[in-house]
């Protein structure tokens, strides 16, 4: 059911609006009735409503000044439609900047015009909804380059640049940070309301909003729990970012906990100048995260810091398998390189101390997790599989208290993997050749080289050739000119664009080859196909 908030200091408009409609029929429940600003934002804190129905001029604090705080503390949710008694176009301009649904007054509402009015309020909560749940489930499905990115897999020049050109042409600034942040294990998942993947979307896609305010930001998926935020800085920011990324955490933090009442922590690592370089930014991060709880709930991490901060492990000793598994997911391979890490984790335990050893164990096993998203799209409901029976499934490696718990808790994965069928070394192949697709679809607008896209991923381009002639039966380049002649017929179809237009607009070199190419995919030429659409009737 959605939720609906009616803030009125007239008893009778609120006993009107509350039996103008049959509510249910529409579902929706009224979850509040008030006569302020200041009792509706309790009721807000509470009950988390989608739509708000509120008068402008209010006693304590106005219909305007509600609209201002929602917008600062949530976004764009909840909806607010506006009432007044009188027309202000100071007032209504004024609510118009703060993105209200609409501006009514009361002497021409009626059951007829408030349906009206509903239902575009429907349909705007459910657009930011979906815009909210889709946006999220990209960055649930990790891509390569930002995993190779944050673990500092990067070693070639040449890819990183062209990768940070492909994929973060507007992510460019004078200097990056990463950070760790998460939802406090003891908050988050004790909450019966929220179950804990609902509610990890809904603290992100806050924190992106919340975070994107203050500073220029990404935030990427780690697990159900945990989430990397990549912060770019201009030159002005960069002697008072400190100050800058404090306010903005508490912020956030207050938000989270009025509004989810949970606890968000966040470890930031130090400053650095190129985008290939955050990894050393991360794994500062990293090692801040572990020790924070809701006493301590933000640390700045650095190279001057670390006699306090724990021990990270050192991907970068792995570089060369971990590349050769990004670009060929065997389970083989994947097997064996584990298990190396973990004897190498094991003879670092030995020199250290308890607490670090523990860490750079915990810190391998969630990288092992992180990993295993960006391989498989199902990799959420396997690990809750394997973990079956331990409270908070595979989170639960947060509460464990000893290295040995913590790696035989990573030999329990290996071995259902083994013994699973879903890691069939078929079916791993064909899962990388649709995140490819699924990319071009997205992108064909672009030129969409082999290479390129190969890139993209972290494969080579012979190898991304083989997967697609192998696993598909067609070429990448079939593929590609498939997509975007489907793309051109709809475009076509439109009658929006010429065809030189169209050409250009698909990454095309020039109208004659694109001609070419559709010709060749289709049998006829574009203008043979406009033509023939305008003597059927179709456009």
């Amino acid at each position: 059911m959605i939720r609906l908030l009616i803030v009125d200091d007239e008893p009778l408009v609120q006993a009107g609006v509350k039996s103008m409609l049959d509510w249910t029929s529409y579902g929706i429940e009224i979850c509040g009735v008030c006569s302020n600003g200041e009792e509706a934002l309790r009721i807000i804190e509470r009950s988390h409503p989608e739509i708000v129905i509120t008068d402008i001029w209010m006693p304590v604090m106005d219909g305007l000044r509600l609209l201002k705080v929602c917008r600062d503390r949530y976004g764009e949710l909840p909806v607010f439609l506006m009432l007044t008694g009188h027309e202000d176009f100071g007032c209504a301009r004024e609510a118009i900047h703060y993105g209200i649904e609409e501006y009514i007054l009361k002497q021409e509402l009626t059951a007829r015009s408030l349906e009206h009015f509903i239902n575009n309020a429907l349909l705007k909560v459910k657009n930011l909804q979906q815009t909210r749940d889709d946006s999220l489930l990209e960055k649930e499905t990790p891509d390569r380059f930002y995993f190779s990115l944050l673990y500092g897999l990067l070693d070639q020049p040449r890819q990183s640049r062209l990768q940070k050109e492909q994929l973060a042409p507007d992510f460019q600034y004078d200097c990056y940070i990463c950070g760790y942040g998460g939802i406090d294990p003891g908050n988050a998942m004790r909450n019966p309301e929220n179950p804990p993947m609902n509610l990890y979307r809904s603290v992100l896609a806050m924190c992106q909003e919340l975070c994107s305010r203050y500073v220029p930001c990404r935030t990427f998926f780690l697990n159900r729990n945990n989430f990397a935020l990549m912060i770019g800085l201009k030159r002005g920011q960069t002697d008072t970012w400190k100050m800058l990324l404090t306010d903005m955490f508490h912020h956030v933090r207050e938000t989270l906990r009025n509004y989810f009442n949970v606890s968000l922590i966040l470890s930031v690592g130090p400053t650095c100048q190129v985008l290939p370089a955050v990894s050393h930014s991360f794994s500062f991060a990293r090692a801040g995260l572990y020790p924070l709880n809701a006493d301590r709930p933000l640390i700045f991490t650095g190279p001057e810091e670390t006699s306090e901060n724990p021990m990270t492990f050192d991907f970068g000793r792995f570089r060369a398998p971990l590349q050769q598994l990004l670009e060929n997911s065997r389970l083989s391979l994947f097997l064996d390189t584990v298990r190396r890490m973990q004897e190498y984790c094991r003879a670092c335990g030995r020199e250290l101390c308890p607490r670090d050893g523990f860490y750079m164990a915990l810190d391998l096993t969630l990288f092992v997790f992180h990993l295993l998203f960006v391989l498989r799209p199902d990799t959420e409901e396997f690990l809750t599989s394997v973990y079956q029976g331990r409270k908070y499934t595979y989170l639960s490696v947060f509460l464990m208290q000893s290295s040995e718990e913590v790696m035989n808790s990573l030999n329990l994965l290996l071995e259902k993997m083994e013994e699973s069928k879903k890691f069939d070394e078929k079916e791993l192949r064909q899962n990388v050749v649709t995140q490819v697709q699924k990319y071009m679809q997205e992108h064909c607008t672009q030129k969409l080289s082999l290479s390129e896209t190969a890139s993209a991923f972290g494969l080579s381009p012979n190898y991304l050739s083989t997967l697609f002639t192998k696993n598909c039966g067609y070429s990448f380049t079939e593929y590609r000119n498939h997509i975007k002649i489907e793309e051109a017929k709809k475009l076509l179809d439109s009658g929006s664009m010429k065809i030189y237009e169209i050409a250009e607009h698909l990454g095309f070199e020039n109208a004659f080859y694109f001609s070419k190419v559709f010709k060749k995919t289709e049998g006829i030429s574009p203008r043979e196909y406009l033509h023939r659409n305008v003597s059927d009737g179709t456009v």
